[in-house]
């Protein structure tokens, strides 16, 4: 009898060995019994890692500008050089206390409007131009050269001519712009390049210059 009672003892202590051994492949490792959590499948090591990488903000903003858009603050940056280089000419190089007050003006208004485009440009990721255009900086080189009543002329019809057009390319993104800071910079400038415009003509009228 005593040596049945040793049999069965052993069997139900490797019974009990065989369960503990499949239950530890199962569960953590070390042999010891796997938690709760585990076994209901819930977090913990069983969670998948997360991306510490947030997305760049500021990643394809300029791709989202249209080719016209674009266009346009390239036209609008290198016009806007042009007028405060040339307005800078007017009050070294013109006779006139009018034409010198209105190159000043040129000035003041055409760089306070570059600011503000380069500000809407760079939160589209936008790189401006920092000259103007080859033909404005030829036109510019030319008016270097002359000086009172000669200045004077050819200054006031680069400025009918270089406002006429400006005109026509803010009156064009305020109509059909695509993006809504560009579409709002255009329209609130308008008004101020229509004046120029305006004044550039009476000017050129004044001194003889039709």
């Amino acid at each position: 009898m005593k040596s049945r009672t040793m049999v069965a003892v052993a069997a139900a202590v490797a019974a009990g060995s065989l369960s503990w051994g499949a239950l530890a492949q199962q569960g953590t490792a070390g042999g010891s019994p796997p938690s709760s959590s585990a076994q209901s499948g819930g977090s913990g090591s069983q969670r998948p890692a997360q991306s510490s990488s947030a997305p760049d903000s500021k990643a394809g903003k300029g791709a989202a500008l249209s080719s016209a858009d674009r266009s346009f603050v390239t036209q609008a940056a290198e016009g806007g050089l042009a007028e405060v280089a040339t307005g800078k000419l007017a009050a070294s190089n013109s006779g006139s206390d009018e034409v010198k007050k209105f190159g000043q003006k040129m000035v003041d208004d055409h760089g306070k409007a570059n600011d503000e485009l380069k500000q809407i440009a760079e939160s589209k990721g936008v790189k401006l131009p920092t000259q103007p255009d080859p033909a404005h900086q030829k036109a510019a080189k030319k008016l270097e050269a002359q000086k009172g009543a000669a200045f004077d002329k050819a200054y006031l019809q680069a400025m009918v001519k270089d406002h006429d057009a400006t005109v026509k390319l803010f009156k064009n993104e305020a109509a059909k712009g695509k993006d809504t800071d560009l579409k709002s910079f255009a329209e609130k400038t308008l008004a101020t390049l229509q004046q120029h415009d305006d004044m550039a003509h009476q000017l050129a009228n004044a001194k003889g210059n039709k």
